[in-house]
């Protein structure tokens, strides 16, 4: 019971809290992420898949704060009997300038990147008597690490007003530290 009152107690005050920034252009949205790796992070990755959720605090109608969130997956190319998986996880901030219903973006923050692996190799472990034959055997390893890269990013989008809410299309040149730069296209909603 204790736990229910504290959790509804949060809920009220963050209701209270956030509708007051609404009305003075706070804005939320979420989108949806294709991330097309570049460069030697392309020839180890394949295209990635994630969702974002960001907010913006509109100071008058050309610029705005922006601050967002998320998650990305991209999968690994099978090299020379290595295979890895990529995620990262991104928050980041910046200005938004609003032209109409283009914008242009300059967003900078950091990405906590998690690379995990498996590698399967073939060891000689005799030879077929019967044969003549080397008899192999296959080990297998796997790892994981994670590291926080610095990142930034220009971003152009356009939004499109559908009822009471914003169509938000937008690409971008994602820089990541260390080799894992991509190009990231959004669509998503805000609210």
């Amino acid at each position: 019971m204790k736990h229910k009152v504290i959790l509804l107690s949060f809920l009220l005050s963050a209701i209270l809290v956030i509708n007051p920034l609404y009305a003075k252009g706070m804005h939320f949205g979420a989108n949806g992420i294709l991330s097309l790796p570049l460069g030697d992070f392309g020839d180890v990755a394949n295209k990635g898949l994630g969702g974002m959720f960001f907010g913006t605090y509109q100071f008058n109608k050309s610029m705005a704060a922006y601050l967002e969130a998320g998650y990305t997956i991209w999968s690994g190319k099978d090299i020379a009997g290595e295979s890895s998986d990529f995620s990262g996880i991104p928050i980041q901030a910046g200005i938004k300038y609003i032209f109409s219903k283009f914008y242009v973006m300059g967003i900078i923050g950091i990405w906590n990147m998690k690379v995990s692996w498996t590698s399967e190799v073939k060891i000689p472990s005799g030879i077929d008597p019967y044969t003549g034959e080397i008899k192999y055997t296959i080990k297998k390893e796997s790892g994981s690490g994670s590291d926080t890269k610095f990142s930034f990013a220009p971003v152009i989008g356009y939004e499109i007003p559908v009822g009471g809410i914003n169509l938000n299309i937008s690409g971008r040149y994602q820089y990541i530290s260390d080799k894992f730069s991509n190009i990231i296209l959004n669509i998503g909603v805000i609210f």
